[in-house]
Formats: structure tokens, sequence, C-alpha cells
């Protein structure tokens, strides 16, 4: 990851005026919250990437950094997206990319930061949730004599194609857990199958206007998701079915184990 010397554009040699820079890029178009955006792992990265040093290190640390304090990991690639751009040929995007996703992964499951029940990308549930909303559902429909494949249903949503920019793969994520978050309002259990993935289930009540429900959250998906489609990233048309739940809770589980391959 070092950077290497190129003459066609000058670039900020001193690290404070880096870190200025990368602030003010980031801030302009990634960062949602100006006032957490330095950490003091930001130093050591502009301190190696200024020099010419490799930062990999240093961006790793970063990822860390970001993921312990609930920064989510679309959030955090975009602001290193931010210095790659300023760095030009300098820096390899895709190994700093690396670097900052080992760090932030390290950071989602350090024992200082347990794991939490949202994705932080998407803020949809992550799947651990899903089970035990599950478990509750079956447990609480046999209490009143009935169960839970008559009283609830999965909704299923997918957009994902072969994609291989990961912009384009945490952008769609991102925007279909905004839409599921707009369109279910009342309690339903939102869940991402993960960011880049572009897949997602709610875990919903059966009701009579099921159908119209289906065909609203589909129409709102198409709509949020069409530069996304328009670029490459996303599937046309997308495709949202319902999925009914079985017997019993162990094979649920199996089942929502397949719906997440």
């Amino acid at each position: 990851m070092t950077m290497k010397s190129r003459g066609v554009s000058p670039f900020p040699h001193d690290p404070k005026t880096l870190e200025w820079m990368w602030r003010a890029s980031s801030v302009r178009s990634a960062w949602l919250r100006p006032g957490d955006w330095r950490v003091p792992e930001i130093e050591a990265v502009v301190e190696f990437v200024a020099k010419g040093a490799d930062a990999e290190s240093a961006l790793e640390a970063l990822g860390l950094r970001r993921a312990l304090n609930g920064v989510g990991l679309a959030e955090t690639l975009a602001d290193v997206h931010c210095l790659t751009d300023l760095a030009g040929d300098r820096l390899d995007p895709w190994s700093c990319v690396e670097a900052v996703a080992r760090g932030w992964q390290d950071g989602s499951f350090s024992p200082a930061n347990p794991a939490v029940m949202l994705d932080p990308d998407t803020t949809l549930a992550t799947l651990p949730y899903l089970g035990v909303r599950l478990k509750e559902i079956y447990a609480s429909a046999e209490a009143a004599g009935s169960h839970a494949s008559r009283t609830h249903c999965l909704l299923v949503a997918e957009t994902a194609i072969m994609c291989t920019d990961p912009w384009l793969r945490l952008e769609r994520g991102a925007l279909l857990g905004s839409v599921l978050a707009a369109v279910f309002t009342r309690g339903e259990t939102l869940v991402s199958l993960g960011c880049c993935s572009g897949a997602a289930i709610v875990l919903l009540p059966r009701e009579a206007n099921l159908g119209r429900t289906l065909r609203y959250a589909k129409r709102r998906i198409e709509v949020a998701l069409l530069p996304v489609q328009r670029a490459g990233g996303a599937r046309h048309p997308v495709r949202v079915w319902v999925e009914s739940l079985p017997r019993t809770y162990r094979a649920a589980l199996a089942q929502v184990e397949d719906l997440a391959r």
C-alpha cells in the first residue's frame, strides 16, 4: 500500500493539510456527523500517507476504531474512498478497503463492542435477532392455541445481481434498508441479510391486505433503487415475494438459513 510517485497534480505532503483536505471531502460527500470524524487513528494514517509509507496497519486500526464507535461499514469505506481519491494512484484503493474492512470486522466482534442486534449499514435487524423474534412468535401462537404459520409470514426482498463495484453494493443495501423502514412502520421485524447482499426479510403478521402490502413495497423499492439499477448494481425488476412459515421453530430457522445463502 505504498504510495507511488506521480507529478501530475499537487499532493499535500504535509499531514495536517492532507487531514484537512480528507475531512473536507468526507464531510461534503460521505460523513454523516462532522463532529465525530476525527479520531486519534486519523493522525497515523495521514502521517504514513503523506510520507509515502505503507499505511495498511494504520488503516486497519482506523477501521477498528470506526466499528468501536458504532460507525457503519458503508460510511467507513466511503470515508476512506475520499482519501484514495485525493491520493490518486499513490494509494491502491482495494488494499485500503481491505485493510479498513479487516479492522472494522475485528471491532464489530470485539469484547469491547458486543454484537448488536442492528446492522449499522442498513439499520435493519440482524439474523440473530430474527431468530429471537421467531422463537417468541412460535411460543405466543402456541400459547393462544394457534400456530405461527397462521399468524405470521416472511416477506423477502431480493435486489442483487453480480456486481463488482463495492460502492454500488453498499448503496444498494443501504437504500433497501431505508425503503423497508419507511414502508413497515407498525413494529414488523426488518432483517438484513448483509449490507452487500442486496436482500432482506420482513417478519410480519398475516393480514387480508398482504398482497397490497407486497405490491406497494416492491414499487417503493423499485423507485428508490432506480439509480443503482441504471448503474448496473441492482436487478430489474426486483424480486419481492411471501414465504409461509413452517410448522416448527427449528424448521423456520432452517428456512431463514436457506434464504440467507
